[in-house]
């Protein structure tokens, strides 16, 4: 698939996806001034899919929340968004 674009936090955010659970990376993590970049594991399904997803767009969203908050937010709103019927399809992929 090929490299998707989003705009995260304000920024136009590289989104790809790779055989791993969620990675995220944005220049407030590190010293290099690079294109903030989320990767998400295509192969989860359901609503693991959609928390890993909201979760890594977090991070680059809010740099320096901590993880646990990032962990609760994202789980809560992805149930939110799954219990309203918001769940991917052949046709979105």
């Amino acid at each position: 698939m090929p490299v998707k674009t989003a705009t995260l936090g304000g920024r136009l955010c590289k989104v790809d996806a790779h055989r791993l659970h969620g990675e995220a990376w944005s220049p407030e993590m590190g010293p290099d001034p690079m294109t903030p970049y989320l990767w998400y594991d295509d192969t989860l399904g359901g609503r693991a899919s959609l928390e890993t997803l909201i979760h890594e767009a977090m991070h680059i969203q809010r740099p320096r929340a901590l993880e646990q908050t990032i962990e609760q937010d994202a789980r809560e709103l992805a149930r939110l968004l799954w219990r309203i019927g918001y769940k991917r399809t052949e046709e979105t992929l």
